[in-house]
């Protein structure tokens, strides 16, 4: 190694730069509702030192994400990029490791998050809810998954306001 790589690794070791910071979003199924919350998510965070990842409560491990959720998210301007591959999300359950890793857990309603502060109990200050609980739209037809995904998008705003304020332009449709 040469002298100037081992300097620029103890600069770069000795600066105090923040890790990504990490929201999971948490369903039922991890079909719908929290793989929304997590592709507008990362759509709204790109370039920022946040990302979303989800989870369910009582997911069938493999699932896919629901063909109307893709739909509304395609639709509402939710682009895929290779850090935002929404179509490709398989579900999966909850687990101690993904809310350790986890700056914030946000549960779709106040009965996913009661069932998870029981489950991990150690967690209760990261476990939280958005302001209303958010009805899930499994299988039902487009118009309500875009309903669930509007509603996603305005609790995000709401506990989210600075990823708004800096993608006025590149935020998504509210059609």
């Amino acid at each position: 190694m040469k002298k100037c790589d081992v300097v620029e690794k103890e600069l770069l070791d000795s600066l105090d730069i923040p890790e990504m910071s990490t929201v999971c979003f948490v369903c039922t199924g991890n079909t719908c509702r929290s793989p929304m919350a997590a592709a507008l998510f990362n759509h709204l965070a790109k370039g920022k030192q946040m990302r979303a990842i989800s989870a369910g409560i009582y997911a069938i491990p493999g699932s896919a994400i629901a063909d109307n959720a893709v739909e509304a998210l395609k639709r509402a301007g939710v682009v895929e990029t290779p850090d935002n591959r929404y179509t490709a999300h398989v579900a999966q359950n909850i687990t101690a490791e993904m809310i350790k890793i986890a700056d914030r857990v946000i549960c779709m309603t106040a009965d996913h998050a009661l069932n998870l502060i029981g489950v991990f109990p150690q967690y209760v200050g990261k476990i939280s809810t958005f302001r209303k609980d958010l009805a899930d739209p499994y299988g039902g037809d487009l118009e309500l998954y875009q309903k669930c995904l509007r509603q996603i998008k305005e609790e995000i705003q709401s506990a989210f306001p600075a990823l708004y304020r800096e993608n006025k332009e590149d935020s998504i449709d509210d059609d």
